[in-house]
């Protein structure tokens, strides 16, 4: 029998929505269109609140190979409330630092949150 239920973990993930998400995400996909020609268009998909923090060792060491390569240094791993609408090659801006989903993170049995691996964009 399961310690905590479906209905335990969203208490757990509203709680840790409360105390840890402090920073606003604006969340972009690019979409595609065909009228008139081949068009691209980024449009917003969610507003959420996140938490932002650098990745540790072992998840650079075992996601390097999915960032550019100049995008380890910039490399966020980022936390949406969970069941957030993300996929690989969104743009998030926090901060007013844009950076793109380069991996998302698999749920667990334990998960309280929807979490990305995200690399920053160099702004120059």
């Amino acid at each position: 029998m399961a310690i905590l239920n479906d209905a335990d973990l969203q208490d757990l993930g509203d709680l840790f929505e409360d105390l840890a998400f402090k920073d606003d995400c604006t969340i972009k996909r690019t979409v595609r269109s065909s009228n008139y020609g081949e068009s691209e268009e980024k449009i917003v998909t969610g507003e959420v609140k996140c938490m932002m923090q650098r990745p540790s060792a072992s998840t650079l060491q075992a996601y390097g190979n999915r960032f550019p390569p100049s995008g380890i240094p910039l490399a966020w791993h980022v936390s949406t409330p969970l069941g957030t609408d993300i996929d690989v090659n969104d743009t998030l801006i926090i901060k007013n630092q844009e950076m793109i989903v380069q991996v998302l993170l698999d749920a667990e049995t334990w998960m309280v949150s929807t979490d990305v691996l995200a690399s920053g964009v160099n702004q120059s």
